[in-house]
């Protein structure tokens, strides 16, 4: 009798066949790694022939898609980043950092993994993280280790400042409140002492990409290195992989993670807090306070403080319940570059191309501000260290800043943008004492003459004697200008291409629109402009800020006026506050200095009574939209 054939259907299929049904197995497991496929490739020879990564990469290129998100990678990068052996690699590279994670062994570059892969984050990369890792329990871990005291060595966690920033933005970047909650008061206010550092003594460690003390950037690549930048630390550089490339990144600055972190840890406590006994006392209303002549804030507006000032909080993956609908639906839509990642493309555009202040034109270029962007009304806090304890501090560099108390102060602004748009000239830089740009009046001339007219303001230059005119920007407007200031800036941007310097500040458009503006000028498509993010001409030379606290606002917590400007290379939002109200005139002049992070405007303020080569009385402030401008 002859022998029976044990091979299987299933064996003599087609590979397209047995490369389809191990897919379907990879994505009917969506978290962790793909072990099916290492499973198919020990039934026989033959399936091990089709399905190991020598013969097939292919395969592995498409579990990547079904295991991590890609909208983020089909906007910020070019085809060379998405071939099959950048996904293969990184495929391998995430899921060795997710397993190591998993097993809570520290690892710096997979740290940097982590971070990118938020970066990235539509919902996939998350639960991979979050629920598969189990990153929350690694990053207490991790905070836990750091903070290891030994004997005559200072612990990691103000030594080893990478590391400690990649940590600090993990924990904002998987955070949300209820796991916040989850932590209880004891690990709360353990991590809240760990930032406490770079809140009080924030001006030790890096706040923005470049100095403030230069408006117009980058730097002549020849000139020699700027006297204003060495008492300036500027966030240091890193070497990575990513997608298989080797990539300079600036390492996100520890500051702005520490200050997202605290304020919501200290909303967190605030939700669980009684108010204090002597708010009782306080009129009801603004309609009572009014009524006895009491000025300052009434018990509404602390209730309103007290409940409802809220920074926005990442939205991640709730539930393991949740995993297998939200892949199901994502990998409908794997190849739409649009997704929840998109409110991180500025910030990862300024790691990618802001961390040299010489770099002309970086390859990885792209849009750091957004118009409009600053336009509504802005709800928050202003983290103040105690005054005094706070010039001792300076004045003892051997005292810890746990002795420096902090106080949150409520803030509330309503702002709006003016444009002024090419080819007008912009109101110039004004410089200051020091022979540099006068970041203490938000590089904006002393004794501002500014007019106020229905769709524009006019800001005096007082080189030219004239006044130079800046269109106010309408959010829901479908032209943002006026009518017949939209005609000619849509001519403009037709017949002035050479203002390209602007565009950073609009939205992307795809890489055949660069393609088809190298060809129209002449220029050669080859590997230097290959990675380059094409955006539309804005038309936009420069970007001024007005905005005011607002009358119910004001009547509590004070009235201030606002004027500011945007750095156009990173995006670097400066604000200078003024006090209105006699009675908060002696806090005088403070100005902010942040970016946009999400909704949230994040960054540090000082007070502008000291000068600006020696360290003034400072901390850190949030905002966060709370109304876009009707």
């Amino acid at each position: 009798m002859a022998a029976r054939n044990s091979t299987s259907k299933f064996e003599l299929a087609a590979p397209e066949i047995i490369e389809h049904i191990a897919l379907y197995a990879v994505a009917s497991k969506p978290l962790g790694p793909p072990s099916e496929l290492a499973v198919l490739c020990l039934v026989s020879r033959r399936l091990n022939s089709v399905l190991r990564f020598k013969n097939n990469a292919h395969v592995y290129a498409s579990t990547f898609n079904l295991k991590f998100d890609r909208s983020a990678l089909l906007r910020r990068f070019s085809e060379r980043w998405r071939t099959t052996r950048c996904l293969t690699s990184e495929l391998k590279k995430r899921f060795i950092a997710l397993k190591r994670i998993r097993s809570r062994q520290y690892n710096r570059d997979d740290l940097w993994t982590a971070y990118l892969m938020m970066l990235e984050n539509d919902g996939k990369n998350g639960g991979q993280l979050v629920i598969w890792a189990g990153i929350e329990d690694f990053l207490q871990g991790a905070l836990a280790s750091r903070i290891t005291r030994q004997p005559g060595v200072p612990p990691m966690w103000y030594t080893e400042m990478e590391g400690t920033s990649l940590i600090a933005w993990l924990l904002w970047l998987t955070a949300s409140r209820d796991g916040v909650r989850r932590e209880g008061l004891s690990t709360q206010t353990a991590i809240g002492n760990m930032l406490r550092p770079f809140i009080v003594a924030g001006y030790k460690h890096p706040a923005i990409f470049a100095p403030d003390s230069r408006f117009h950037l980058p730097l002549c690549p020849h000139s020699a290195f700027p006297s204003d930048f060495r008492n300036t630390p500027s966030p240091p550089k890193r070497k990575i992989v990513h997608y298989s490339h080797d990539l300079e990144l600036a390492v996100p600055m520890i500051t702005t993670a520490a200050t997202l972190g605290t304020v919501l840890r200290n909303e967190i406590r605030q939700d669980s807090q009684d108010l204090p006994d002597d708010v009782g006392s306080l009129p009801r209303n603004r309609a009572e306070a009014n009524a006895v002549g009491h000025r300052g804030a009434t018990l509404e507006d602390v209730l309103e403080f007290h409940n409802e000032n809220r920074i926005h909080v990442p939205e991640r993956l709730p539930s393991l319940s949740d995993v297998h609908s939200y892949f199901n639906e994502g990998d409908e839509n794997e190849n739409e570059e649009e997704g929840p990642s998109q409110k991180y493309d500025q910030d990862w555009s300024r790691l990618a191309s802001c961390y040299d202040p010489w770099l002309e034109d970086p390859p990885l270029r792209g849009p750091v501000y957004t118009p409009g962007a600053i336009c509504g009304s802005w709800a928050g806090r202003i983290l103040q260290p105690g005054f005094s304890s706070y010039l001792d501090l300076l004045n003892d560099s051997s005292r810890s800043t746990h002795q420096v108390p902090i106080y949150p102060q409520p803030m509330y602004l309503h702002l709006q943008e003016h444009h002024c748009l090419h080819p007008s000239e912009p109101l110039p830089i004004s410089i200051d004492e020091t022979s540099f740009d006068d970041i203490l009046h938000a590089w904006l001339p002393r004794g501002l003459v500014l007019r106020r007219l229905e769709d524009h303001i006019e800001v005096y230059n007082q080189a030219s004697e004239s006044y130079i005119r800046y269109e106010t920007y309408e959010p829901h407007g479908q032209a943002h200008y006026s009518q017949t200031t939209s005609e000619s800036l849509v001519q403009g941007c037709s017949t002035n291409s050479e203002h390209n310097g602007a565009a950073i500040l609009d939205h992307g458009t795809n890489t055949a629109a660069l393609a088809d503006f190298l060809e129209s000028s002449h220029v050669d498509n080859d590997q230097e402009y290959e990675d380059t993010v094409s955006h539309r001409c804005s038309g936009i030379a420069d970007i001024l800020i007005t905005g005011e606290t607002g009358e119910r606002h004001g009547a509590a917590w004070g009235h201030y006026s606002i004027v500011g400007r945007v750095r156009p290379w990173d995006g670097l939002v400066v604000l200078l506050r003024t006090p209105v109200d006699s009675t908060q005139a002696r806090s005088g002049q403070w100005v902010f200095k942040g970016y946009i992070h999400d909704q949230n405007l994040v960054g540090r303020w000082r007070a502008t009574f000291t000068r600006v080569d020696q360290i003034g009385y400072e901390g850190s402030f949030v905002l966060a939209k709370t109304q876009e401008i009707q």
